[in-house]
Formats: structure tokens, sequence, C-alpha cells
């Protein structure tokens, strides 16, 4: 997600510094006018805003706050634009680190997979206070499509959840129905159109039904993502005292999934589980 990300900054006309924990793949931009760094302190020196797209939580806090770290050199009046999907707490921890250094942190998550961060339109959801949100608006129109400002620091976090809870639901239950049909003897195309011309319709589940009517499982959001997600969710349910059974069957259902050696897949092949369990295939052919 970074790097597409990242390049659309550069063709905007900012000028960018970039590390990777995996420095291949911040060089693959270095012919773009990227300059890449050998640490997140290096990258955020003299920096007006730093943008953190990383795996997880543990990740964040250590090219935060680790020897070497952003909040080494980032200076009292810059923007953290903090954009991976992690815990809330995490989130807040955060922003309380940037705050004793009198920098102001983002929480922005995004959604649009990867097609999204390479064609610029993926959707912002942000948290924090909106001034800052307004002085970033330019860069964020570089890579996305659309920015919405949802509350305080940790509110974009839990609706990135619930939204994905969503999502990982929709793309499961199409995975059972479709087994349904297969089992019946019917292909799945008389399914999808159907679908397509319903109430049910979304473009969430237009593009899954394309890749599972094909067996494509090629990631876009690979489905090891997808299960950390939900059980980030589940810890956030836990902790609000919540109670979502569907949700706890999806999240343990992706687990195994990712169990029998697909999370390196995207999050469609959920499907593949399914299957087995129903002794059927579902794609055309």
């Amino acid at each position: 997600m970074g790097q597409p990300m990242a390049r659309h900054l550069a063709r905007a006309g900012h000028r960018l510094r970039a590390y990777n924990r995996t420095r291949s793949r911040a060089e693959a931009l270095a012919g773009e006018g990227v300059r890449v760094c050998g640490s997140p302190a290096e990258a955020a020196e003299g920096a007006a805003l730093v943008v953190t797209m990383v795996s997880d939580g543990a990740a964040l806090e250590e090219v935060l706050c680790a020897k070497g770290g952003i909040l080494e050199t980032f200076a009292a009046g810059g923007i953290l634009l903090q954009m991976a999907t992690v815990s809330r707490t995490q989130v807040r921890r955060a922003a309380e680190e940037c705050a004793r250094r009198g920098v102001a942190l983002l929480d922005a998550p995004v959604t649009g997979g990867r097609v999204g961060a390479e064609q610029g339109t993926l959707t912002v959801m942000a948290g924090g206070d909106e001034a800052a949100l307004e002085r970033v608006r330019g860069v964020l129109s570089a890579m996305s499509r659309t920015v919405l400002h949802v509350g305080p620091v940790g509110s974009a976090t839990l609706i990135k959840l619930a939204l994905n809870v969503l999502q990982a639901g929709m793309v499961e239950l199409l995975a059972e129905v479709l087994s349904l049909a297969r089992r019946a003897g019917l292909r799945p195309e008389p399914f999808l159109a159907v679908l397509e011309a319903s109430a049910g319709a979304s473009p969430l589940l237009k593009l899954k039904g394309a890749a599972l009517r094909a067996a494509d499982y090629t990631p876009q959001f690979a489905l090891k993502w997808m299960d950390k997600d939900l059980k980030l969710a589940g810890e956030e349910a836990k902790g609000l005292e919540a109670t979502l059974p569907v949700a706890t069957l999806v999240a343990a259902l992706y687990s195994a999934a990712g169990g029998r050696g697909h999370g390196e897949e995207d999050y469609v092949a959920v499907a593949r589980l399914i299957e087995e369990l129903n002794e059927v295939k579902i794609a055309s052919g």
C-alpha cells in the first residue's frame, strides 16, 4: 500500500523522503525523485508532515519510538498522518507520545485496497484535530478520492475495523451461497447476475464475485491482514462489552483459512475453506 501511495505524492510534486524496513521497497521509488533514507529519524528530520503505513501496532511503535525512530527528529508543529490499521489503544498511545513532543497525530486509516492505492482512489477516514486535517488535505488529495473527518483520535480506527468486519462477512457469505448454488448443480453466473440486479448489489460483491467465478486469489488485500483486523475488532468488542456473534464466527473462519495456508492470498480466499466444507468448487469451468 505504501509504495503506490508514495508514488502519487511524488508525482504530485511533493518533496518526499521514504523509509521502509525492507529497503528494496523504498529503493523502487528512488528513480522517481524520492530520497531513500536509512532510518525513520532520517526521513522525519526537517519534515512538516510524516506519513506512516506499517503492518501492525508493533511496527508503528518501532518506527515512532525505537532508536532511530521518527520522534527522535520530528520537530514540534509537525503532523503525523498515521494511516496503518492498528488498535485504538495503540493509536491513542502514539498520539500521546506525539503530543508530548508538540506533534499532532491524525488517525487516518484507508479503504480501497491495493487497486485504490495504485489508482489514487482511496477513501481516508480521519480522526483527530480538524484544523490539522485541513492542513494536509492537499497531500491526501494526491492519493485518495474521499477524505472524511469522523471524530477524535481513535474514531477512524474503530470505523475502519467495523467496516472490515462487515466486508469480511459479506465476502464469506457470498462464498457460502455460491457453494449452495454449486451443490444444486448451478453455475455462479446466474446467481451473480441476479445479485447485481437486486437490492443486495454492491461494488464489493461484484468485484469479489468475479474473483470467485475465476478462482482469482491475487492479493488486493491479503487474508492475513483481514485476519489481523478481525482479531483487532474482536479485542475492541471485548473491551466495550459488545456482543458480536456473527462477527466472531466470521473471524474464526478467516483464521482457519489462514491456518490452511491462504494468508498471502486475497481475503476472498476464505472461499477455499467453504469449498472444502461443501466439497465443491465455486469457479466456472
